[in-house]
């Protein structure tokens, strides 16, 4: 949380809104998606983080999240499923002061070489 703002009132545009006293993932995911978010894979996400603080979710808790729910997939395919959005929707909470930065790499996926025979 930004120590420079009262977590319960936020000034906006000349008003005042009020927060949750703790910023949930759900409530970053809601948020995301009303600000025109990609919302295609997150319902499982928010089901895997429901209630859980943003600022409690480190990198460790989202390269979990995809054997989880997509247990039997390549690496390449949880990075679109489930990284990215979960990436997205925290630079967005980000970007609102709700919790600190956090750098996620992809999972590393194996090249393949083609041999011309």
């Amino acid at each position: 949380m930004n120590q420079f703002v009262t977590p319960s009132l936020v000034p906006t545009m000349g008003s005042l809104i009020h927060l949750p006293d703790v910023i949930t993932f759900d409530y970053a995911a809601v948020s995301y998606l009303e600000h025109s978010g990609n919302g295609k894979f997150l319902p499982r996400i928010i089901e895997h983080f429901h209630g859980r603080p943003l600022a409690s979710i480190f990198p460790f808790d989202i390269y979990q999240m995809p054997e989880v729910l997509y247990s039997i997939v390549s690496k390449a395919t949880r990075n679109r499923p489930a990284l990215t959005p979960a990436r997205s929707v925290l630079i967005h909470g980000y970007e609102r002061g709700w919790c600190n930065r956090i750098l996620l790499r992809r999972f590393d996926t194996a090249r393949t070489t083609h041999s011309l025979r």
